[in-house]
């Protein structure tokens, strides 16, 4: 996907739907996201599933560990 920036500048990014939503278990979850989180990626994930609320601590501590930053998007208001 490309986006604009605060600047305006297009940047491309990468993003990434493991489909939580699914409930497909923390270990299925943390496979799908590590298997294509790089840097500038976009995670999508849905409030409120069990799965991704287990998951996260596993994924932002890898990714951490591979020298990536987590922060969420801001938003509109």
């Amino acid at each position: 996907s490309v986006v604009q920036d605060f600047s305006g500048q297009a940047v491309q990014v990468s993003e990434i739907d493991p489909y939580d939503f699914l409930r497909p278990g923390k270990e299925e979850l943390t496979r799908r996201v590590m298997g294509k989180l790089r840097g500038g990626t976009i995670l999508h994930f849905h409030a409120g599933v069990m799965d991704t609320v287990a998951a996260l601590p596993e994924i932002i501590e890898r990714g951490r560990r591979l020298g990536l930053k987590f922060e969420p998007l801001p938003t509109a208001d």
